[in-house]
């Protein structure tokens, strides 16, 4: 296990959002990779209704990730929003 952590560590990148920042889009294409917030925060909404707000330490994205379907909910960069990207494969 730790060789396949390294490898994930290894293979992931660091991507900064301005606030308003559409991140995912909800029945859009699938993610690519999961998404773990370093910094800021996001909003789930689905529609335009806010369902949650995610903060540091938080990810999204597993579900369309393992699926390989479209994502259920846009996710928003409420301010700011630094995140670990961490490719599908």
């Amino acid at each position: 296990m730790p060789a396949e952590l390294a490898a994930a560590a290894a293979a992931s990148s660091v991507r900064a959002y301005p606030e308003g920042t559409a991140i995912l889009v909800e029945d859009a294409r699938p993610a690519k990779h999961l998404y773990v917030i370093r910094s800021g925060s996001v909003e789930l909404l689905h529609g335009d209704q806010a369902i949650d707000v995610l903060e540091p330490g938080e990810s999204f994205g597993v579900a369309s990730v393992l699926t390989a379907l479209a994502p259920a909910f846009t996710v928003r960069a409420r301010d700011a929003t630094v995140c670990v990207l961490v490719p599908r494969d």
